[in-house]
Parts: structure tokens; C-alpha cells; sequence
């Protein structure tokens, strides 16, 4: 009898283990199963999104791909002129650098699982820069006498064009604000006009095309916005083809007019899970402090979430969305903040547009470009709105030139930016924060 139970015992759990052997193996192999239970620790802030999508970093039953990294990271490098990019460090000039440390490799810098993981998943100590440039005092008198442990309070490692010693010397001895400074002004309307399939001409609510079983209650909302002004009507956004008819359209059906806007917004960590086909964010994910209560915590991040439908309101998308969802110190004090005056006194008429300052206004920059097309021509430049959030927040020094820099002098914003406590208070205050750079420029010059 004991042996009967026993055996009993034994095959209930060798069906117990190979049930869970199975389950494991199959969510491991299965390219669209949660993966988040084999995880070792928690990964940094810019991943942990994505962190079910093991394969993205991963080779299956295997160890970290370098690719993985450059599939996302590789065109923002590009756009930033790495300053330490591969090749570098191929001349064989270099290749004496290379002993100490494989700076030719993302994974000796970055990595994700450790619990000492520095900001954007930097797991090298801070003092890394001294295995290649410990004679940085013998070029520059400047940095006689400085130590190793605060390099990255002015130099960044791939991205330094906010930094470059040229920049510095062009902006020296500048004034803290500029009295006619301002943002550029979008101008999508002037581009797209162009190449639009259809008149320009404003639509009345009569004009609709939708099917006659489609609910029109919104309607008024449609018919005061920039679409119906531009001529957009409901199959423009409601459809990709002939009578077919989508209630709730994702980003891919505003792709086909604002690709470059959709592309930034993927890159970003508002889209980034809809860019590897995973499921849209959602506030309650976000590591960030964020309003409590289920309306925000639900919230969907998509296109509709920031700018509703079918309103568009770009006005309310630049100060109200945000604040709907972010709770965290600078946020909470934005509204009592010069920044925040200046933009209620734009809305109000009191200021030209462009020069109030909402929260879209820094943390989704005005992107001016330009190019000539004959030589007597005027420089034709287009102003994108970049909607990867992400994109000029770390180091937060990219902001100098695509923000900052529209209003304040070089110095001002370098000090401001290094300034943490300021940075809380949404910049209510003098910095109490002066880095030497410029003095540095100064003294070379």
C-alpha cells in the first residue's frame, strides 16, 4: 500500500513538473507570450516597457546581440554625430584603448537586470573616462587639478553637440533672456498643401462623407477643427480604403499625413510598445509619479490621448494632456512658474505666438529645417513638432539647442539645466548652479 502511494506521489509530480516544464519552454519559444516571469531584476527606465519582448535584446537561449541595441538606437546616434562611434575606435591608432576597456561595444557601458544601473541603463563606474583620457591635463591647462568623478556634468559621452568648444566661443558672455525670443512657428498646413489629394477648402458640417449609420454627435467638435478647415473629412481619417469604414482609428491612419510626427512618437516612450506591436502603454505603467484615479490610470497612450478626437485642439494637447497624467514635482510646478504666465498671457493676446512657454514647447521641440532649391530662392524651412518625448530629456543639455537656446543665453541654460533643485520647481528661481565651462572656452581662446 505504501509503495502504491508513493508511486502515486511520484507520477503526480513528474506531471506536475513536466505541466510546468512545458508551460515555461512554450512562453520562453513563443515570440508573443509575457515573458516579464524569467526576468532576473528590474531593467532600466527606458526598457522596461518592452521588457516582456525578451528577443529584442536577446538571442534565444542565449546571450545579449549588440544589433539589438543599434536597431533602436543606431539612427538617433547617427542624427547626434557620435562623438565616440565604432570606427573611432577601428584606427588602429586607437586600438591601444581598447585593452582597458571595449568602448567598440554598447554592452561594455550598458546594460539591463543590475541593480546599480546609473540613468539610461549606464552600469560603468563614473570615472570610466580615465582609462583613455588620463592625460586630458597635458592637452588642456583648463582641466588642471580635476578629477575624474564629474565628467558627465559637462562632457556627454555620444551625444556632445550642445558641448562642441566652437558652440561655447560663438555663445559667450550672452544675456540670460532674450526679451524677443520665442518658439518658431509650425507651418505642417504650408507643406502638406503640396501634395494633398483633395481641396483645401473648409467644410461644413453638410459636407461629411461618412456612412449614414455613423453617429455625427461629434460632428461640432470635427467641424471646429484645423481638419475641417483644412478640408480633411471623416473617410480621410476614418478609412484606408473604399467603403471601409473604421470606428476608432489607430497612429497608422494619421500616419498618411503626419508620418514624420508618428515616427517621432513610436521612437518615444508614449509609443514605443506600439512600434514592437505590443499593446499601447498605459499610464498605470509608467514609472514616473502620475495622477491616481482610474480615468488617468487607464489611459491609452495613442494619438487621441494627447490630442482628442476629433477636436485636435493642439492648444489643450500642449499643457492640459500633460498635466491630465503627470504628477511628478516639475510638473505639479509648472503652474506656478514664469513659463506657465507667459503662456497664458500668449493665449490671452497679450504676447505673439510662439513666445509663451507650455510643456509641448520643450519636451516635444520645434524641429526648423531647410533647404535650398535654386540659387536665387529664399531658404525654405519647415518646422516639425518632434512627438519622441524622449528624445531631448537625457542629457538633458540636448535641450540647449532646440529649446533653451530660443529664449535664454548659452550660460543661463547650461546653469539652469545642471541646477536639479530648479529643475523641480519648474524653473521658478535664479539657478544656484554655474558650471565653468564657458570661463574654460575663455581662457583657450
Amino acid at each position: 500500500m505504501k509503495i502504491l502511494k508513493k508511486t502515486m506521489l511520484f507520477t503526480v509530480w513528474i506531471i506536475i513538473l513536466s505541466a510546468l516544464g512545458f508551460y515555461l519552454v512554450t512562453t520562453l519559444i513563443n515570440e508573443k507570450t509575457d515573458k516579464r516571469l524569467f526576468l532576473p531584476a528590474d531593467t532600466s527606465n527606458g526598457h522596461h516597457q518592452i521588457e516582456e519582448q525578451c528577443d529584442l535584446c536577446h538571442e534565444p537561449f542565449g546571450e545579449l546581440k549588440e544589433q539589438g541595441c543599434l536597431d533602436c538606437h543606431a539612427k538617433s546616434l547617427s542624427k547626434a554625430s557620435d562623438s565616440h562611434e565604432v570606427k573611432l575606435f577601428k584606427d588602429p591608432r586607437n586600438e591601444q584603448m581598447l585593452e582597458d576597456m571595449n568602448a567598440a561595444s554598447c554592452l561594455t557601458c550598458h546594460n539591463e537586470h543590475q541593480q546599480d544601473n546609473y540613468p539610461n541603463g549606464v552600469t560603468v563606474a563614473k570615472d570610466f573616462c580615465v582609462h583613455c583620457h588620463e592625460d586630458v591635463a597635458e592637452d588642456r591647462v583648463t582641466h588642471k587639478g580635476l578629477e575624474f568623478d564629474n565628467c558627465t556634468e559637462c562632457h556627454n559621452y555620444h551625444d556632445n553637440t550642445a558641448l562642441y568648444e566652437d558652440f561655447l566661443a560663438k555663445h559667450l558672455d550672452e544675456k540670460d533672456t532674450f526679451k524677443e525670443g520665442k518658439l518658431p512657428q509650425r507651418n505642417f498646413l504650408h507643406f502638406y498643401s503640396k501634395k494633398a489629394k483633395h481641396s483645401l477648402d473648409a467644410l461644413k458640417l453638410v459636407d461629411h462623407n461618412a456612412p449614414e449609420s455613423v453617429d455625427l454627435s461629434l460632428g461640432q467638435d470635427w467641424l471646429e477643427s484645423s481638419h475641417a478647415e483644412a478640408g480633411i473629412n471623416c473617410l480621410d481619417c476614418h478609412s484606408k480604403k473604399e467603403g471601409d469604414w473604421v470606428n476608432k482609428p489607430n497612429f497608422s491612419y494619421c500616419e498618411s499625413c503626419h508620418k514624420k510626427t508618428i515616427q517621432g512618437f513610436l521612437a518615444g516612450k508614449h509609443g514605443i510598445r506600439l512600434a514592437q506591436e505590443l499593446s499601447a502603454m498605459t499610464v498605470s505603467q509608467a514609472r514616473l509619479p502620475m495622477l491616481e484615479g482610474a480615468d488617468a490610470e487607464n489611459k491609452i497612450l495613442n494619438c487621441t490621448a494627447c490630442h482628442s478626437a476629433h477636436k485636435f485642439n493642439v492648444v489643450e494637447a500642449a499643457v492640459s494632456s500633460c498635466l491630465n497624467c503627470h504628477a511628478d514635482e516639475h510638473s505639479i510646478a509648472y503652474k506656478k512658474s514664469k513659463h506657465f504666465q507667459l503662456w497664458q498671457d500668449e493665449q490671452q493676446g497679450a504676447l505673439e505666438k510662439g513666445a509663451g512657454v507650455s510643456c509641448a514647447g520643450c519636451h516635444l521641440p520645434r524641429e526648423t529645417k531647410g533647404k535650398k532649391r535654386k540659387r536665387k530662392s529664399k531658404r525654405i524651412k519647415r518646422v516639425n513638432v518632434q512627438h519622441n518625448q524622449s528624445h531631448n530629456l537625457s542629457p538633458n543639455q540636448k535641450m540647449l539647442r532646440g529649446v533653451c537656446m530660443n529664449c535664454h543665453g548659452l550660460g543661463f541654460s547650461l546653469d539652469s539645466l545642471a541646477d536639479k533643485e530648479l529643475i523641480k520647481n519648474n524653473f521658478s528661481s535664479l539657478p544656484k548652479k554655474h558650471l565653468k565651462m564657458l570661463e574654460m572656452v575663455k581662457e583657450r581662446i
